[in-house]
Order: structure tokens, then sequence, then C-alpha cells
């Protein structure tokens, strides 16, 4: 329906079915088929014959619904904002605003009770695109959630959150959050002055973060700190920092297991298996660029056993190359190596390292990795266990003719 009020403004209302249409809201991964129930009104309102507003729009499509307005920039310079009164769909029922920016760019603003965040949640992470490919344009989101999901079963509670996408990748990130309504998660992603993107990760529960980002299953508890800076002047633009969890447990951890299980350390096997082993520290320098995450020196402090690795993640293919040591007994063996110039002897200056101690090796596939523990290096001095490395190759071999052992 057209009417014509006066030489200047008219209006238009438009009632459209939409059963045959297909429509697709790339960003968001959501699709209405050809041949599913759908509908829409929309009010115009014209000024010379150019859009003023639209007052109201109404859309009813498959299991969407979207209410809202219209507001155009005077003089029909283009869309000004889109305010959303009502959006839900699927887990999604918020409202909030779309409003363009002058340099082509998006500011969205939501608020409301669910969001499926999950198709922007994986481009977050990864600084990629989604499985459509699409180019995500300049972007500003400013979210206020009870409740804002990331896949199909975990979600973060309690969300304040600002997500800024600006030539092509997520460059600021600022989130408070509750990890599936229990331990808080606080994330702090912003430009430094070189225009490097600074990287700070806070926790009250690193357990439950590192299932929460699929990382490792088997920590309990724990305070967790992660600090990181990328290279984005670099082609991949690496992410180095340290991870750093201090009093938390390890339980059932299945390559820990197989380490302990060759040294025969049942005692301690016994209590990785049921309640677990206590830590007070680990540190975990490292470097992640897109599918693998390089470890230098990583240490793992605890009363009863120690451990120190180095080595590479590849996890797109899921496989680990690790070595490192293993300190039975830590608080004790490593206090021997204290003692001062007697100790540096004892250890080999190995950080982390203690005076009796095996070197292990774990590789292949993380879900059936092959783990290798040199048996002649147990009960040697640190700096004689350097000379007796079983995984560097020929010239490191044992200087006696002894196999490691292994557990495939």
């Amino acid at each position: 329906r057209y009417t014509v009020f006066d030489a200047r403004n008219s209006r238009v209302e438009v009632n459209a079915n939409l059963a045959r249409a297909e429509l697709r809201v790339p960003l968001m991964e959501w699709r209405k088929a050809a041949g599913d129930a759908g509908r829409v009104d929309v009010t115009i309102l014209l000024e010379n014959g150019l859009i003023k507003s639209v007052p109201n729009f109404d859309v009813l499509a498959g299991d969407l619904t979207v209410r809202g307005d219209v507001v155009y920039s005077p003089g029909g310079l283009g869309l000004d904002r889109v305010n959303l009164k009502k959006v839900l769909f699927g887990r999604t029922e918020v409202a909030g605003a779309v409003i363009a920016r002058p340099d082509g760019g998006w500011e969205i603003g939501l608020q409301g009770a669910e969001l499926d965040f999950s198709p922007l949640w994986q481009r977050l992470l990864h600084d990629r695109p989604g499985q459509d490919d699409l180019t995500l344009p300049n972007l500003t989101v400013v979210v206020e959630l009870d409740k804002m999901w990331v896949d199909k079963k975990q979600f973060l509670a309690g969300v304040s959150g600002t997500f800024v996408h600006k030539q092509g990748i997520w460059r600021t990130m600022l989130l408070d959050s509750k990890i599936n309504g229990g331990p808080v998660l606080n994330v702090n992603l912003a430009p430094d002055n070189d225009g490097n993107r600074i990287l700070v990760m806070k926790a009250d529960n690193a357990g439950d973060t590192l299932r929460f980002f699929d990382l490792f299953e088997n920590m309990q508890g724990g305070k967790l700190e992660l600090r990181g800076r990328y290279d984005d002047a670099a082609l991949m633009r690496p992410l180095r920092g340290k991870l750093r969890v201090v009093d938390y447990r390890v339980r059932k951890a299945p390559m820990l297991t197989r380490v302990l299980s060759i040294m025969a350390l049942t005692g301690i096997v016994d209590a990785l298996t049921g309640e677990g082993l206590s830590f007070a520290e680990l540190d975990v320098p490292f470097t992640y660029t897109e599918g693998e995450v390089q470890i230098d020196e990583a240490k793992a402090t605890g009363t009863s056993i120690g451990f120190t690795a180095s080595g590479t993640i590849y996890t797109h293919a899921d496989v680990l190359n690790i070595e490192g040591t293993v300190v039975p007994a830590y608080a004790l063996n490593s206090l021997l190596g204290k003692i001062p110039l007697l100790g540096n002897i004892l250890t080999g200056n190995e950080d982390g390292g203690g005076v009796f101690a095996a070197n292990f090796a774990i590789s292949g596939p993380i879900e059936d990795p092959k783990t290798t523990v040199n048996p002649l290096t147990a009960l040697t001095p640190g700096i004689l266990r350097n000379l007796f490395g079983a995984f560097k190759g020929e010239e490191r071999q044992p200087l006696l003719q002894q196999a490691p052992q292994t557990l495939d």
C-alpha cells in the first residue's frame, strides 16, 4: 500500500509472504530454507522520494523473530541505525542496536537473556574466518548478557564484554564473565603503544578454564594467570607469553601416568589415579601460532614430584613431541640441588631439576603417544644425566648400551 500525504511526504506499507524465499545471516550461521514458513511486515516513510525512516518492521521466518525500527541519516545519506526491540532464534533472546560508522564499519550493542555467540567465538579465538569464509568488516560488539553460548554445551554467564574487529583481526577483547555460571574468567586483550596486542587472562579455577578452552582435561582447581604479547608485524602473528598456575591437582592424566609407571613409582601413580597429585606451581613459557604451540622449559613443582618439559604441540594434527625430566620426591630432591657449588654439579644447572631424576620423551598422536624413559638417568646426578640423554640422536646415546624403556 502506497500513500501520498503531500508533495514531500509519502508512506509504503509492505506485507510479504517469505515462504518461497531463502534467507541467510552468515555472521551468525543462521538460515531459512525456501519452503519454510515466513513473513515480513514493514512500514517505510519517504521524503522527497528518499527513505526517511522505517518506524517498524516485523520478520517471522523459521525460528527467527526480529522486531524493530530503522533510522536513516537526513537528506537520504543512508542507513544510520537499526533498533532491535526483539531478536529471537535458537538459543538467542536479545535486544539492542546496530549502528553504521562513517568508515563503513558497524557497532553492535546487545543485551538480554541469551546469545549464541559460537560462530563468532571460533573466529575470535583463532583470528580466522568461519565455515563460510565470511570476511568480517570493521566491527565493535558490546554485550551485557545473562548467558553467552560459545559452543553446543558451554557458556559464559554474567557477561560484560567488548570485542573490536579491525583490519582483519580481533584487536580488542575486554571480558568479565563466569565459566558455565561458576568460576570467574577475566580476559583483557588490547594494543600497546607499538600496535602489538597484549593479552592478560585471569581465572579463579584453572582446571575449569583449561577444560573450557579444550586445552587440558585433568587439572583440578588452581589459580590461573596468562600474560603474553602478539607480534602483529610478523606473518603468523605469534603469541609469546607464560602460563602460570598455583595450588592445583592433576588427576587421571594418561601421559603422566605412563611416565610414572615406567619408573615404577607406584605410590605416585596410585595418587594420580585416585584423588590426584598436588602441585604448588606450574610455569609454562610458550609461543603460539596457528596450529602449533612451542613450550620452552616448562616447570611443574610439587612436594612428591616435579617435572620440566620442552617441545612442540601440533594442535591441528593433534600430535606432540615433548622431552623433559621427572624428579621424584621433588621437595627433598631439589633442596639438595640448592647446596652452593655442589648443587650445580649435582643438578647440571637444570632449572627445576633435581639430584635424582629421569629423562623422558613423549611423541606421536595425542590420543596414543609413544612414551620413553631413560632408566640410566634415574639415579644419576644431573651433570652426568645430561650426558646420558637418549633422545637427541646418535651424539647423545647412553654411555652403556642399554636401551631405554618404552610404553607404546
